[in-house]
């Protein structure tokens, strides 16, 4: 009897072990923190996939902004290096100039802004009651003056030129001015960004072979434009 009774009480506690092991083993799936952890995993694998990504593109945007700066300094460099060929050939142009002595009849010549071009040289035997001395003609010099400067060019006739024949200094001749009418004496004032066209006019010999005229924009430099002609 008491066997019997043992026996009951032993198999029913395998039973209850076996079956509440087994519960176990099929409950685990069903455990709500299972699935918490499956979810956790799932959102560190996507944020690693969306991580990968994000790097790919700031990559590009890093890789984008040194290409786009490389390319803003090479266009730097590219302008630096046009400033400097333009600065060289103006200041190629500018040693011509200051190397060139004289100037001829259709060549203009710069100083300061100032371009001063000789038009042209004439002779005139005067009119009736206002002809040159025996054996003289007049030579009447045509300029045209270009202020190109910043500052008003005042320009004397008497003061600002000065002339040579055949290497002897002559006098201007207010005689001569008047031997052509529709020419203007150059004396006055010149606007910046105006012009002045005129004649100085001299009375030379007949059998003169080479003029020379200088011209100063400014009196104070001590600088001058020369002009020659030759007959």
């Amino acid at each position: 009897m008491h066997l019997m009774l043992l026996y009951r009480i032993d198999r029913k506690i395998v039973c209850k072990g076996a079956m509440k092991m087994e519960k176990q083993k099929k409950a685990l799936w069903k455990k709500w923190w299972f699935w918490v952890i499956i979810v956790v995993v799932l959102f560190v694998i996507i944020g690693s996939a969306g991580g990968s990504d994000k790097d790919k593109e700031n990559d590009k945007d890093v890789q984008s902004t040194a290409t786009d700066a490389a390319s803003g300094q090479d266009n730097t460099e590219a302008k630096d290096v046009d400033g400097k060929q333009e600065d060289e050939q103006e200041k190629k142009q500018t040693e011509k100039q200051e190397e060139k002595d004289s100037y001829g009849p259709g060549e203009p010549a710069e100083m300061k802004g100032v371009t001063v071009t000789m038009e042209g040289v004439t002779e005139n035997e005067g009119k009736e009651y206002n002809e040159p001395t025996e054996g003289n003609v007049f030579l009447l010099c045509e300029f045209t003056i270009d202020n190109q400067s910043d500052k008003e060019l005042t320009v004397s006739s008497m003061i600002s030129f000065d002339a040579y024949v055949d290497s002897y200094a002559v006098n201007q001749s207010l005689t001569g001015l008047m031997a052509d009418d529709s020419k203007k004496q150059l004396d006055g004032t010149v606007a910046p960004g105006k012009k002045m066209n005129g004649v100085i006019a001299y009375e030379v010999p007949k059998d003169w072979s080479e003029f020379e005229v200088n011209f100063e924009p400014d009196i104070w430099s001590g600088k001058k434009l020369t002009f020659i002609y030759q007959k």
